[in-house]
């Protein structure tokens, strides 16, 4: 069953997030008798259930993400960071990453080759497939944008990526619905609207990867939502831009 606790949470976040999550308060209200896997938690499952069906049911139908999917992820990726922090999950991460440093140093951390074999087989079960394209733009994340990892996760602000994710999604969602006629891929410099791309897109994925170091179900459920919001970011962004 859905807690109290989490429904609070979910409401409060509806209020933050505006009219785009009507969708998603249905879906949510309507999976009480249900329960997450392995008794981990029920929002962050049904977040994760939400990104993967917008992006199944889109493929599905050989089309682009729109703008109706674009305000669905912003409002699953609103109350997740509202949720993750209710859960104090900024404070778990800077924790947990102040225990990684004690027995390794930042610059191992930062030099660390990423490898996300596990979270992307983790996905696949919730019918996320994480594709190439974010790999490789993890895999070249410069030392800056690593090192910006860390200092966000040190300053207990490891939820900000999805911040960053709904923000962006819900500056797409109305210049989408704006769009007529069938979709043009053009060039970034030749069409204002495209410019939605997140500012700090390597910083993020770095943040991500550090924080599926730290232990705890809650933090991998965050995690592993956090993921399934790039992919459906960068879907979007492909296919428009």
């Amino acid at each position: 069953m859905i807690s109290g606790e989490n429904r609070r949470t979910f409401l409060g976040a509806l209020i933050l997030a505006g009219g785009s999550a009507a969708a998603f308060a249905e879906s949510y209200r309507d999976t009480d008798g249900g329960g997450p896997p392995a008794g981990g938690d029920a929002l962050f499952a049904h977040i994760l259930a939400q990104l993967a069906a917008v992006m199944q049911t889109a493929r599905a139908r050989a089309v682009p993400l729109g703008a109706e999917d674009a305000a669905t992820a912003a409002a699953c990726l609103r109350v997740c960071a509202t949720h993750a922090r209710g859960l104090q999950l900024d404070d778990l991460a800077r924790d947990g990453l102040a225990r990684r440093l004690r027995s390794t140093s930042r610059d191992a951390l930062i030099t660390a080759a990423p490898d996300l074999t596990v979270v992307r087989r983790r996905l696949r079960r919730t019918g996320v497939t994480i594709g190439e394209g974010i790999v490789l733009d993890l895999t070249r994340a410069d030392r800056g944008a690593r090192a910006a990892a860390l200092d966000a996760i040190a300053a207990g602000r490891a939820t900000m990526i999805c911040d960053g994710l709904a923000e962006a999604l819900e500056m797409a969602a109305p210049r989408l619905a704006q769009q007529q006629g069938p979709v043009q891929r053009v060039a970034m410099a030749d069409e204002w609207w495209c410019n939605f791309f997140v500012a700090q897109w390597s910083m993020y994925l770095a943040m991500a990867w550090s924080l599926a170091a730290i232990e705890g179900l809650s933090m991998q459920e965050f995690v592993d939502t956090c993921w399934a919001g790039f992919e459906f970011y960068n879907q979007l962004y492909s296919a428009q831009c």
